[in-house]
């Protein structure tokens, strides 16, 4: 990786998403830090999302506008014509905590030696209630939090060789690859992570991944997914949190 200044690709993937375009996007302008590639992979929105992408044209650095698979076969497009050093997926409808995180995350990087990805805390914002609140993860992964819950994407930065280390996202799982590809990067990659305390995304409530529509879908890929991972004990446990998570949620 470039010690001096790496560049940063940010990725974005939409599809309908123009409420919230105008908003995402200047979150990446006001970032302090200048060596930034804004990517933007568009499904084919029929919203009138172009017109937001018209008016930006000259601030995204990449934009594709076709019919894809599905959220993550979008965000493998983006990883495959991202040039930066380091990549971060910036859903559409979430923005930056604030202005100086992808800068204190260069940073980071360039403090740090041998690691594959840098994450940090979520802030959780429910626009039906307007209540928030911090999704904070530990500063050491282990497989119980893999177990319980999983480490966000929004939170995390990954430099480009992860990618050529672990793979792409499994395009099989609909809602739940990015779990999965935690698991396979750290536990049969041996990826390296190192945690900030700092928050580094607005996540706003309502995607697909926390979308009480497709929530049978996401614990049914879950399952499948830690069949592959874990043992019959830990899958013991999962089952019983899983069965709790459900009854909460009822």
């Amino acid at each position: 990786m470039e010690k001096s200044a790496p560049k940063v690709s940010i990725v974005t993937v939409c599809l309908n998403s123009r409420e919230y375009l105008e908003d995402m996007i200047k979150s990446v302008l006001w970032q302090t830090y200048p060596n930034i590639e804004h990517i933007i992979i568009d499904g084919g929105s029929t919203d009138g999302s172009r017109e937001i992408f018209d008016k930006y044209k000259n601030r995204i650095d990449k934009l594709v506008i076709e019919e894809d698979n599905g959220i993550f076969d979008a965000m493998n497009k983006g990883i495959r014509l991202a040039t930066g050093d380091v990549i971060y997926f910036l859903n559409s409808d979430d923005r930056f905590y604030d202005d100086r995180v992808v800068e204190e995350v260069a940073v980071a990087f360039k403090k740090q030696t041998g690691i594959d990805f840098i994450y940090g805390n979520i802030a959780v914002f429910d626009p039906v209630t307007g209540s928030s609140y911090v999704e904070r993860y530990p500063w050491r992964i282990t497989k119980w939090l893999f177990i319980k819950k999983t480490i966000g994407h929004p939170a995390t930065f990954f430099a480009a060789p992860c990618f050529k280390k672990a793979g792409y996202f499994d395009e099989r799982y609909e809602i739940a690859a990015d779990y999965e590809w935690y698991l396979r990067a750290i536990y049969l990659n041996g990826l390296k992570s190192f945690h900030m305390e700092r928050n580094i995304s607005v996540f706003q409530l309502g995607g697909i991944s926390t979308n009480r529509k497709y929530r049978d879908l996401y614990f049914s890929e879950r399952r499948a997914i830690q069949k592959k991972y874990f043992n019959t004990f830990e899958l013991v446990c999962s089952n019983i949190l899983e069965f709790i998570s459900k009854i909460l949620h009822a």
